[in-house]
């Protein structure tokens, strides 16, 4: 792992499977891909220090089924053309698609979006939680003036 890069590839028929694992200023990452189709899927877990072959191995076999379980929606794959392209038209392409969305692999892609989902989904509960906490001491403020007004 001297590279900085580390590839496990299992593949069956029906969903090629690749775990990378990359340094990620400042931690080490792991990235699980599943291709099926033409869409696909990943999930990201964080070792943190360089791991060793150990903890790779340790890794994959403990905690890779609790991967598979956390894959992201899946994102679909562009199709790919088949007849060649002039190579400078291909470097435009290329410059314009880079310069317009950032350099993004797919995987990274529906791991941006599963955390927009889980971003949108806490920003719902804290102002559900806001709701609610305001409604509670409007009721006691209330509470409050009944007791004054009885005189008790």
């Amino acid at each position: 792992m001297s590279s900085g890069v580390c590839l496990i590839r299992q593949e069956t028929d029906t969903m090629p499977t690749v775990l990378t694992i990359y340094f990620e200023n400042p931690f080490w990452v792991a990235v699980l891909e599943r291709i099926e189709g033409d869409e696909v899927q990943a999930a990201r877990f964080v070792f943190g220090a360089k791991p060793s072959e150990a903890e790779i191995d340790a890794f994959v076999q403990a905690d890779y089924v609790n991967l598979l379980d956390r894959l992201s929606e899946p994102v679909p794959l562009k199709k790919r053309v088949t007849r060649s392209i002039n190579p400078k038209r291909q470097q435009r392409q290329i410059q314009k698609e880079v310069a317009s969305s950032g350099v993004r692999t797919k995987s990274q892609e529906a791991l941006r979006l599963e955390m927009e989902r889980h971003k949108r989904a806490s920003v719902q509960r804290r102002k559900d939680r806001a709701h609610e906490e305001a409604e509670y001491k409007r009721m006691l403020k209330v509470e409050k003036r009944k007791k004054k007004r009885r005189g008790h």
